[in-house]
């Protein structure tokens, strides 16, 4: 396993992001843009899946499931509305979000307690976020999640 590039979009979820779940948005979902805000929301909710794999959070197989299974409603999102083929989501999760990075990378305090606030808002909230991200058909873009 190599450490990828720290991307800044990491670092930001790292140093800004509080939750996945706590994400500061101006607009609610419904005056967004549709797409807007898809790959962060994707990125940091990615990052939190490689957390939940590799580091010492709490054991809570039924939400690391819940993260999983968001992620693959993201990867259809961005396949069919951003035109990534499997290679492009692979790189995208090792470039945003740390997927084969080394644990040491990815098991900072920060991306820790992340994972546990993301887990105690719960799964419904989770997928909540995820189905308003989702909801109508549109170019994916970073947006303003954070």
């Amino acid at each position: 396993m190599t450490t990828p590039t720290r991307h800044p979009t990491l670092l930001a979820a790292i140093l800004l992001a509080g939750t996945l779940l706590g994400v500061n948005t101006p607009a609610s979902a419904a005056e967004r843009e549709p797409g807007v805000g898809v790959l962060c929301i994707w990125g940091i909710t990615a990052a939190i899946v490689e957390v939940g794999k590799y580091c010492p959070v709490s054991a809570d197989p039924a939400f690391q499931a819940a993260l999983v299974e968001s992620v693959a409603v993201m990867d259809r999102y961005v396949a069919v509305n951003g035109g990534l083929d499997e290679a492009g989501i692979t790189a995208f999760k090792r470039h945003h979000a740390g997927m084969g990075a080394d644990p040491a990378f990815l098991c900072t305090p920060d991306m820790m307690r992340m994972w546990e606030d993301s887990r105690a808002r719960g799964a419904a909230a989770l997928h909540k976020e995820v189905a308003k991200a989702v909801a109508r058909p549109g170019k994916p873009t970073f947006g303003d999640c954070l």
